[in-house]
C-alpha cells in the first residue's frame, strides 16, 4: 500500500530513535458548503481540529476517504475531482533542515460503496522533521475540488467514510507509523461515515430562462398540433 511505503521511508530518515505515541484526538470539522453552476468545478476547504494535546514533531500524514451522494432529487452529478495543497493555515511544515510544505498524494479510488468514493493522503517531505500540530489549533488538509456535470442542479452531501478493506480506511498517522481514528470518525467493522458539509449546483438564470422558453415553445407546438388533428 503507498501510505506504507511512504511512511515507513520517513521514519528511517529520521533516524533509529522511537517517537512517542501521543495521547490526542483529531476531529474532522464540519459546516462546509459549495455553491456551483452546472458544468464548473470548485474546491472545499476541509480541515481538521485538533482537540487536547500537542502533537510534538510526531505528525506524518493523514489518509481520507471523501464521498459525495445526492440529497433529495437532483438531476446530473457532482463527483470529486481533485486535492490542492492549501496556502492559508496549511498542514504543518517539516521544521529540518528546511521548512517545506507536506506532500499531497492521490492513494486510490474505490467502487466498493457506491462508485463515488476517492481516498486521499497527505504526508511530511521524506527529508524533513516530522510536523507539530497544536492543541486547540485548526489546520486546513487540503482543497477537494468537486465538479458538477452541465446537467446537474439539487443539493449533494460531502461524506468523510470509513470502508471495511483494509486498504481504504481513514486515520492520521504519526511518526511511530501509528495509525490513530479521527475522534469523530472511527473504524470498525462495515462502512461508517461523518457528514462534513453540503454541494448545491444552481442552474445560471440565463440557462433557466432558456429552458423554460423551451418549454414553452414545446407545449405550443404540442396544442397547435392538437388543433390540427
Amino acid at each position: 500500500m503507498k501510505l506504507r511505503s511512504f511512511t515507513l521511508i520517513a521514519t528511517v530518515a529520521l533516524g533509529s530513535h522511537a517517537l512517542p505515541v501521543e495521547a490526542t484526538t483529531l476531529s474532522l470539522d464540519a459546516g462546509k458548503s459549495l455553491t456551483l453552476s452546472p458544468g464548473t468545478t470548485g474546491y472545499v476547504t476541509l480541515t481538521f481540529t485538533n482537540n487536547p494535546d500537542d502533537i510534538t514533531s510526531n505528525f506524518l500524514s493523514w489518509t481520507l476517504g471523501i464521498q459525495v451522494l445526492p440529497s433529495g432529487t437532483v438531476s446530473g452529478t457532482v463527483t470529486p475531482s481533485g486535492l490542492v495543497q492549501s496556502t492559508v493555515n496549511s498542514m504543518p511544515f517539516g521544521a529540518f533542515p528546511d521548512t517545506i510544505q507536506p506532500t499531497l498524494l492521490t492513494l486510490a479510488s474505490s467502487a466498493s460503496i457506491n462508485g463515488s468514493t476517492t481516498f486521499y493522503q497527505i504526508g511530511m517531505q521524506t527529508t524533513v522533521a516530522l510536523g507539530t500540530v497544536l492543541s486547540g489549533n485548526t489546520y486546513n488538509m487540503g482543497n477537494v475540488g468537486f465538479s458538477a456535470s452541465g446537467s446537474a442542479a439539487g443539493t449533494w452531501n460531502i461524506y468523510a467514510v470509513q470502508q471495511g478493506g483494509a486498504n481504504y480506511q481513514s486515520f492520521w498517522t504519526n511518526g511511530s507509523l501509528v495509525d490513530t481514528d479521527f475522534g469523530n470518525l472511527p473504524r470498525g467493522a462495515g462502512n461508517s461515515s461523518v457528514l462534513l458539509g453540503t454541494i448545491t449546483v444552481v442552474p445560471e438564470p440565463g440557462s433557466m430562462a432558456l429552458a423554460a422558453a423551451g418549454l414553452g415553445i414545446l407545449t405550443c407546438t404540442r396544442r397547435r398540433v392538437r388543433r390540427s388533428h
